[in-house]
């Protein structure tokens, strides 16, 4: 009996009831999970494909960072059963390339051919680490100090790694059977991300951590 002459609050007494019930079927149930569609053969039917598009359709339903125009020419393909549409679709979206258009803008969907471990990367890296740790310590004691940081680095890397393809010339050099190139290819964009990564390990807090031993 309610002697106070209030109603009981729905919300608080379904709270109570469902909350063991929620409990009870977290323990008990398993929460279906949808794989990633994996990327199909070249031999493989466009009934295959089909189905790999609609598993992808499934699994992206609810996506809201791929665009409705790339989802509604998943469904039109599925509700036509049109095969080459499909496997065009396929390779567009998961095969050749990212399905996200932010992806596609920034990263490159095939970069294997460019070297990143390289001697031009490593001496650079190495010349800019040794200057600017000696230079970030020797002015650590002026006040005001004077520091070089990784911006700066990142600024004065990639000119030094052109120049350093002008002098050096693209030859496989042989010595006691280790072969190796001064110059493979242009300078690239990983070989920048190296030096500017082994500068910022160097002295990337300014001066040198031996001053804080």
């Amino acid at each position: 009996n309610n002697r106070s002459g209030r109603r009981p609050s729905v919300g608080r007494t379904h709270q109570k009831i469902t909350m063991p019930l929620s409990i009870f079927r977290k323990r008990h149930e398993v929460e279906e999970i949808m794989p990633i569609p994996e990327p199909l053969e070249g031999n493989s039917s466009g009934v295959d494909h089909l189905k790999h598009l609609a598993a992808f359709e499934k699994a992206h339903k609810l996506d809201p960072n791929l665009p409705m125009d790339e989802l509604n020419d998943v469904d039109a393909a599925l509700a036509t059963g049109n095969a080459e549409k499909g496997l065009e679709i396929e390779h567009a979206l998961m095969e050749d390339n990212s399905p996200y258009p932010e992806v596609r803008a920034v990263v490159r969907n095939y970069d294997v051919d460019v070297p990143a471990n390289t001697i031009r990367a490593w001496v650079i890296g190495l010349l800019l680490c040794t200057v600017g740790s000696g230079v970030n310590m020797l002015f650590s004691l002026r006040n005001p100090t004077v520091a070089i940081t990784t911006y700066v680095v990142q600024l004065i890397a990639y000119p030094i790694g052109r120049g350093w393809d002008m002098v050096f010339p693209d030859k496989v050099w042989n010595v006691c059977g280790v072969k190796f190139n001064l110059r493979p290819g242009k300078f690239n964009f990983k070989e920048h991300v190296v030096i500017v990564a082994m500068s910022n390990a160097a002295y990337g807090g300014g001066a040198l951590y031996a001053t804080d031993v």
